[in-house]
């Protein structure tokens, strides 16, 4: 869980470095997905 976190931590500054916005959101959404399987698997 906490690397989830972790990762959403580094998201915003991958999307200023690529300076992508659409980059940024794909990956941000990926992340969220990911996180909600991670979180509805341990309940």
């Amino acid at each position: 869980m906490f690397m989830v976190v972790n990762t959403h931590a580094i998201t915003p500054f991958a999307t200023q470095w690529s300076g992508t916005f659409r980059l940024g959101w794909l990956i941000d959404s990926f992340h969220a997905l990911l996180a909600w399987k991670v979180i509805h698997h341990l309940h």
